[in-house]
């Protein structure tokens, strides 16, 4: 999975992919050739369905794809060690580019665990980051925890940089709930600027555009994306001065922020200044060119690539290898759905679809 970060895939949710290809990878070790190996005879399993195709074939035609990327990842050089290996190492690295931008902090510590300290052990939680209010109410150590079992290489080590800047806002007053404007900070600072200090922009924005815009993420996890947009237009009005200045000052001067904001008020007694052209842009991809719902049924996606105008809905069947019943679905659902293509009188009259498609904006739901 750690690959994925690695690739440009089109699936709309990375836990229904996991979950998806979960059991034909089960029982392979962690092991670069062993699951290079695997995967290729998995793709040629998906990818054994003959014409005409119908929505499971063309999800599993669309998995193979997929992982025919991440099988050209796995035969690179991407670095994905083991991330019991890796988070040591990273934590010093991203503990120095905190530093770098004048923050001043005690080292919080990493913790690998199989089950969290009560009274947190029931939670399925990836991470957690108890503070000096947990330690003195529950005897934890402050720091930084992450569950062994959910580990994955390079993803755990971006959530690493994103749980270190709560580990240190949380050093001035613990005694506040971290949340809201603070996820996005963590966000925005933590994985985007201190993440692509080690692992560079195109890998932090896969790895935000799977776990901030995944189709199936819950609420809760779907207003990361929301406050890391408030985040950003921190940054855009006051720059990246602004952002460290609210994890120096805390919760109580991040909370007077966020009021501000959701009442429509630019925050107030923040510093202005240091806008980088590189951060600026990995923050817009992130926070305001990403199109969430861009996203349809795995056949409409299979069909889009063969959209084109002046085409009929029996001419996209034969393309598609699908049949004449299915294909015009799809082109309801594109027309209906995400408005991409018009038609009329059974032909495309209208379509965005090549672009779209061409852009990998359109992702498919496993």
């Amino acid at each position: 999975m750690g690959a994925v970060y690695y690739a440009s895939c089109d699936f709309a949710s990375l836990q229904g992919f996991e979950q998806f290809i979960e059991p034909y990878f089960r029982d392979t070790e962690f092991d670069g050739a062993r699951v290079l190996a695997r995967l290729e005879d998995v793709v040629e399993t998906l990818e054994s369905s003959s014409p005409p195709y119908d929505g499971p074939a063309a999800r599993k035609l669309l998995v193979a794809r997929d992982l025919r990327r991440l099988a050209d990842v796995l035969r690179g050089s991407a670095p994905l060690a083991d991330p019991a290996d890796s988070m040591p190492r990273n934590h010093e690295r991203f503990e120095s580019s905190f530093r770098r931008y004048g923050l001043s902090f005690s080292s919080p510590a990493l913790h690998i665990v199989e089950t969290f300290p009560a009274p947190y052990d029931t939670m399925d939680w990836t991470a957690t980051s108890p503070d000096a209010a947990d330690e003195r109410e529950y005897g934890i150590e402050a720091g930084n925890y992450f569950k062994e079992k959910h580990l994955v290489p390079v993803g755990s080590d971006i959530l690493l940089a994103h749980e270190m800047t709560h580990a240190i806002i949380g050093q001035v007053n613990p005694d506040l709930l971290g949340r809201g404007l603070e996820e996005g900070i963590a966000v925005v600072v933590g994985e985007l600027l201190i993440g692509s200090s080690v692992f560079g922009p195109d890998v932090v924005y896969q790895y935000a555009r799977h776990h901030w815009f995944d189709q199936r993420a819950t609420q809760i996890n779907r207003l990361y994306a929301d406050y890391a947009r408030m985040a950003a237009a921190i940054y855009h009005r006051c720059g990246i001065d602004a952002l460290i200045e609210l994890i120096r000052q805390g919760r109580e001067k991040i909370k007077e922020a966020e009021q501000a904001t959701l009442a429509g008020l630019a925050p107030s007694g923040l510093p202005t200044g240091r806008w980088d052209e590189e951060f600026g842009a990995l923050v817009d991809r992130v926070c305001l060119q990403t199109v969430r719902d861009l996203t349809v049924s795995p056949l409409t996606q299979w069909v889009a690539t063969f959209a084109q105008v002046g085409r009929s809905s029996s001419d996209v069947a034969e393309l598609a290898g699908v049949t004449p019943e299915d294909a015009q679905k799809s082109l309801k659902e594109l027309q209906e759905e995400i408005f991409v293509i018009v038609t009329g009188d059974d032909r495309i009259d209208y379509s965005d679809a090549g672009f779209i498609t061409g852009t990998q904006s359109l992702r498919y739901l496993v």
